[in-house]
């Protein structure tokens, strides 16, 4: 198995036909830039690509204050109090991949767990305590917070989504 660093690849430039991105530039505080650059580098030219970031958004500033809260975490005195380090708005993170070359041919709202989620209220009684569980169960919400989760996803879907997935291939 290979391993690198992905602020510097052990790859030549356009070793791959596709290459697959989640979950990864919205962690970097410093240095997304350098992984981006690094991520056309090595996708060859007509390569297809599928990244993902976090969104700044309402959803996840939301998220954000809530996980802040729930690990009663003090803002540090820089004022870096994110759980994710980066977030991007829609259209910036666009024009950061096309500045590297890559063009963007749909941007996908996703959403992995719901904001709603969060209100106890809003939940299936049955949930398990256990993190991995919830994941694999979907973190499910009762009918009311499926219904206020689908208007507000339908009615204001760049505000209530917290994954973005860009779609395309290199120029």
């Amino acid at each position: 198995a290979l391993h690198g660093d992905v602020m510097s690849l052990p790859f030549h430039d356009g070793a791959f036909d596709s290459v697959v991105a989640f979950g990864l530039y919205h962690n970097f505080e410093d240095g997304w830039q350098t992984a981006v650059d690094e991520t056309a580098r090595c996708l060859k030219s007509g390569g297809k690509f599928a990244v993902s970031i976090r969104p700044d958004n309402f959803e996840m500033r939301f998220n954000e204050h809530y996980w802040n809260y729930r690990q009663r975490k003090e803002i540090p005195k820089d004022g870096k109090k994110h759980f994710h380090k980066s977030m991007f708005g829609e259209n910036e993170f666009k024009h950061i991949l096309e500045k590297t070359g890559l063009s963007v041919h749909h941007v996908h709202r996703a959403k992995n767990v719901s904001m709603f989620w969060r209100l106890p209220f809003l939940r299936e009684k049955e949930y398990s305590q256990d993190e991995s569980q919830r994941r694999s169960g979907g973190y499910r919400l009762n009918s009311a917070g499926r219904f206020i989760d689908g208007v507000v996803t339908t009615l204001f879907p760049s505000s209530f989504c917290n994954v973005l997935v860009y779609v395309g291939e290199k120029s």
